[in-house]
């Protein structure tokens, strides 16, 4: 039995062993292979991108982070965040001002409190706000306008910034100092408004009983995970001493910057890392993964158009700017502040994003559209473009040309006649084609369909970048461009007086006439000086210096100094030196008013002005009158009158 049991335990072992040996015997198991990348090379391609951006404009620092199905894919740093100390960005640790990105955590914001029934979209603002708006209009201004900018609220000069040292204005405050007025009808155009913004945050603290950067904070940017992050100014506590310096240019060097304090703070205080920006553009791209902070139905309310100028054409969700690049659909913010520039741009449907930001302002703006576009012609290609069609005769061209201006600008407001000098005039040239003038220098349109127009160096055949004419009854309507940075605004046809070649032209006139009478004034004072006619000098010398006023006043060393529109944003109050450039037409017509009256003293008194020397006296004075009616109607129609 127990030889039986040898017996057993022998084959057992031995299969055993058979076993093992045949299982050694065979291959190795393979490691299994890690999926491939979606976007191949991409580090290698985004550093070379960025190294041609910091090589040719004076960047100081960078961050870039690249998102595509949900993970991230690129996140990385460039340059400095502190020259001074070379302390090297840090994608995770250092906080970039991502200045209008920040409107982007308006729109869930406020979502958030509609799906509490809170906020209605189609309320009267005035409802929610302890103290009302005094608006132009008629037609209520409702929550809805305000995401999609189409308050009517022109451009504002005020209220954008105020100064570091000074205690951070509360949004009432801002709101009441430094509203802007309505230049449009609610609902009928696109005007970027930044104090609509400042609005939309005060009325999320009137419902929610927080301020606005808590109430962000804790409600939309924590549960994102955004923890390095911050909606305060200054940036509070160790957070404090993450954020990047920002940098100005001055003779070719880099010049340490401030914090800046953004008073419109709703639009544009959040500052960031770039690795809480990718897991906000991860939230951002897909439903379910915002799920956390809004609905299914409130996520496709804010991705989805709300407002567009024509059915061509993208427009407006609810504070997120829609597009659609070659049949894909795209949204977009852009940031900027004095020193500190940003951009977030998504294709939802390849659930890709690419935010980028940078510690300097001028030299920062567009650096990110340079990285975005070299990534979509190298991931995301378009077709090739075809011929251009032939155009229509010259005859039709012309109903095109004319002077424009951004919804977004100045109206009712004393930058006006400034602004107006960055209008865009358009001219047809023949060929079918378009330039299109301004400040910024002259650019060619080809005409591809009935009135669309597409640059002829462009490689874009969706319509994505073209140009195109809107026309309502009969009449030419504003011209809206289905680029990428256009649907917060549209450029309207100017007319009159609002087109700066007239006003140029009247101007013109106006110093030529000034001048002469000027000269005649001088004489006519002199004259009367020696002849002892006090009341004939001091009506020649007091017309005469108000004429000087106000044509220093309208001249490029006043108020049409070179880029006064864009001047940095004013604080809540107006500096002194602008508080004085603005009285002089004050001056100018008080003085004219004193001339007037003398000399009619000065005519009263009769026998003295008899002869030729009476009659040019006469004379001058009642040109001067006509030509000071002319400079009143035009300061009025500019806003420039007692501003």
């Amino acid at each position: 039995m127990i030889k039986a049991w040898l017996t057993q335990l022998t084959a057992l072992v031995g299969g055993l062993l058979l076993i093992s040996g045949a299982a050694l015997a065979q291959d190795p198991a393979e490691p299994t292979a890690p999926p491939p990348s979606p976007l191949p090379g991409l580090e290698d391609f985004v550093d070379g991108v960025m190294q041609g951006v910091l090589r040719d404009r004076p960047i100081p620092g960078a961050v870039v982070a690249i998102v595509k199905d949900g993970e991230i894919q690129l996140l990385k740093g460039y340059g400095y965040a502190d020259l001074e100390n070379k302390i090297p960005v840090d994608p995770e640790r250092s906080l970039f001002r991502i200045a209008s990105i920040s409107k982007l955590f308006v729109g869930m914001a406020v979502m958030q409190l509609v799906e509490q029934d809170l906020i209605d979209l189609d309320a009267d603002i005035n409802t929610y706000l302890g103290t009302p708006l005094t608006l132009r209009f008629d037609t209520p201004v409702t929550v809805r306008h305000l995401l999609t900018h189409t308050g009517g609220f022109e451009h504002a000069q005020m209220g954008i910034f105020t100064d570091s040292k000074d205690p951070t204005p509360t949004l009432q405050q801002v709101i009441d100092t430094t509203m802007p007025e309505q230049a449009f009808e609610p609902g009928l155009y696109p005007a970027y408004s930044n104090h609509g913004f400042v609005v939309l945050g005060r009325i999320v603290e009137e419902v929610s009983g927080l301020s606005y950067d808590d109430y962000v904070e804790q409600h939309v940017m924590a549960p994102i995970g955004m923890t390095s992050s911050s909606a305060h100014q200054p940036v509070p506590g160790a957070l404090a001493d993450q954020v990047v310096t920002s940098y100005s240019m001055s003779a070719n060097e880099f010049v340490p910057q401030p914090f800046e304090i953004v008073a419109a703070s709703p639009g544009g205080a959040i500052s960031a890392t770039g690795l809480d920006m990718a897991r906000y553009a991860i939230a951002a791209l897909k439903a379910e993964r915002s799920a956390d902070i809004v609905s299914a139905a409130s996520f496709d309310a804010l991705q989805s158009v709300q407002f567009r100028v024509d059915p061509r054409v993208m427009g407006m969700g609810f504070s997120f700017p829609v597009q659609n690049l070659e049949g894909r659909p795209a949204w977009y913010h852009t940031g900027g502040l004095m020193y500190a520039s940003s951009r977030l741009t998504a294709l939802s449907e390849e659930d890709f994003a690419v935010f980028t930001a940078f510690n300097t302002g001028g030299p920062g703006h567009g650096a990110g559209n340079i990285l975005w576009e070299a990534l979509i012609d190298h991931y995301f290609p378009m077709p090739a473009p075809g011929d251009f069609p032939t155009p229509p005769p010259q005859a039709d061209m012309q109903k095109y040309e004319g002077a424009y201006q951004t919804s977004g600008s100045f109206y009712h407001s004393f930058p006006a006649l400034s602004a107006a000098t960055g209008q865009t005039v358009v001219e047809a040239t023949g060929d079918g084609e378009l330039t299109l003038s301004n400040q910024w220098g002259t650019t060619v349109w080809r005409w591809v369909a009935e009135d669309r127009f597409r640059r002829p160096d462009s490689a874009d055949t969706s319509g994505f970048g073209d140009l195109l004419f809107l026309f309502e009854d009969g009449a030419t309507h504003p011209y809206a461009s289905t680029r990428f940075n256009q649907t917060t605004r549209i450029n309207l046809r100017q007319t009159g007086w609002r087109d700066f070649r007239v006003a140029e032209s009247m101007l013109g006139h106006g110093r030529l006439i000034g001048k002469v009478l000027a000269v005649v004034l001088l004489i006519l004072a002199g004259v009367a000086l020696l002849r002892r006619k006090w009341f004939v000098a001091a009506a020649n010398a007091a017309t005469l210096l108000g004429l000087m006023t106000i044509s220093r006043f309208l001249s490029e060393r006043g108020i049409l100094a070179p880029n006064f529109s864009g001047l940095e944003p004013l604080s809540l109050e107006m500096p002194p030196e602008l508080k004085a450039l603005l009285m002089q037409p004050t001056i100018a017509l008080s003085l004219v008013a004193v001339g007037a009256a003398l000399a009619g003293f000065a005519i009263w008194r009769g026998p003295r002005l008899d002869g030729r020397a009476g009659l040019v006296f006469l004379t001058t004075h009642i040109a001067t009158i006509g030509l000071w009616i002319f400079i009143v109607l035009f300061l009025q129609e500019w806003r420039l009158l007692f501003a």
